[in-house]
Formats: C-alpha cells, sequence, structure tokens
C-alpha cells in the first residue's frame, strides 16, 4: 500500500492528515497543523513510520534534531507533565520543621 499522507497527532492546535511533500520538516508538518500548543513538549516529540519502526528527537547542546519525515509517518508531540506549585502552608510548615532540626541538634551540641 502506498501512503501519500502524514499523520500528526497529540499537542498540536489542529490535529490532522497533512499531504506528504518530500524534503519537509517534521515543524513544517507541524505547522500545518497549527503549531505546537501551550501544552507540547517538542523535546520528546517521535515519529512512527509506516513500518512501525520508530524514531525520538534528540538534543545537543542545546539543538534539536528531529526525525526525517518519509509517507505514512505518525507525528506524535507529547504533553508536559503537569507541575504541582508549592503552597505556602507547605513552605511555613518545611521552614518551622527546618528550625525546630536545627534548635534541637543545638542544644544537643551544647
Amino acid at each position: 500500500k502506498q501512503f501519500n499522507t502524514v499523520q500528526v497527532r497529540g499537542e498540536v492546535l489542529n490535529p490532522s492528515k497533512v499531504k506528504y511533500v518530500p524534503g519537509i520538516s517534521l515543524n513544517k508538518y507541524v505547522g500545518n497543523s497549527g503549531g505546537f500548543s501551550t501544552y507540547a513538549k517538542k523535546s520528546k516529540s517521535y515519529v512512527i513510520y509506516a513500518n512501525g519502526s520508530s524514531q525520538r528527537t534528540t538534543a545537543l547542546l542545546g539543538l534539536r534534531f528531529y526525525p526525517k519525515v518519509f509517507p505514512g509517518t505518525e507525528i506524535i508531540i507529547p504533553r508536559k507533565p503537569e507541575s504541582t506549585k508549592t503552597s505556602v502552608a507547605e513552605i511555613v510548615g518545611l521552614a518551622s520543621a527546618l528550625a525546630s532540626l536545627t534548635l534541637i541538634i543545638n542544644s544537643l551540641a551544647q
């Protein structure tokens, strides 16, 4: 079976199938699908080729090297993990525990 499309999924603004054009980079295909969303983890993007093999984005000295795209490729852009902010109550609790521990160690040292 001959493929002539590239599927873009994950954290892009408009996940879709895009017509394959030889020589176009992964970023161009993502751009044709609306671009990366704000939650996209660009450094972990990867492709799945039509034969089932896959290849991920690599980075060296701050530069990203994206895998080549061929007909029938599926581009996956994963989501950033959700980060939780430390609340004020947690910070106060940790500071108070640290202060108590410091006082105990100081008392034992004398």
